[in-house]
C-alpha cells in the first residue's frame, strides 16, 4: 500500500512513525477503519531471541497492532529452540547469551548475576 502511494520504503526495514501514520490513513482510505496489524517483521529488526518463520527465515513471527497508524502493542513467538538460539546469537550477539539458554535462564538475567554463577 505504501509503495503504490508513492513513499519510499525498504522492505526488509523497519518502518518510521511517519510511515506509521501515512499506512494508518491508507488503511482508513482503503478499508474504512483505525484498526491495523502488521505482522511477519523482518526478522533482522527484531529481537535475536523472536522465532523465525518456519517457511522463511527472512521473516519472524512478529507482529504490532496499531490504532490510526500509531502502534499499540507489539508482540512475538519467542525462540524454544536452544540448537536456533545459539545458532541466531553467534550470528547477531558479541556475547556468549545463548549459553544462558541452555539452563533455562533469560539472557536478561545475566546482567544482575555475577559472572561465576554460569562459568564452567
Amino acid at each position: 500500500m505504501l509503495q503504490e502511494a508513492g513513499v519510499q520504503v525498504d522492505p526488509m526495514g523497519d518502518l518510521s512513525a511517519a510511515t506509521e501514520i501515512r499506512l494508518g490513513e491508507l488503511v482508513k482510505e482503503k478499508y474504512k477503519t483505525d484498526f491495523y496489524m502488521l505482522d511477519r517483521y523482518p526478522t533482522d529488526i527484531r529481537p535475536f531471541y523472536t522465532m523465525p518463520c518456519a517457511d522463511d527465515d527472512r521473516y519472524s513471527n512478529s507482529y504490532d497492532i496499531f490504532i490510526r497508524g500509531q502502534e499499540i502493542c507489539s508482540g512475538a513467538q519467542r525462540c524454544h529452540d536452544v540448537p536456533l538460539l545459539t545458532q541466531v546469537c553467534a550470528y547477531t550477539c558479541s556475547c556468549s547469551c545463548s549459553r544462558a539458554f541452555m539452563f533455562a535462564i533469560s539472557p536478561l538475567t545475566l546482567i544482575v548475576l555475577p559472572g561465576s554463577y554460569l562459568s564452567s
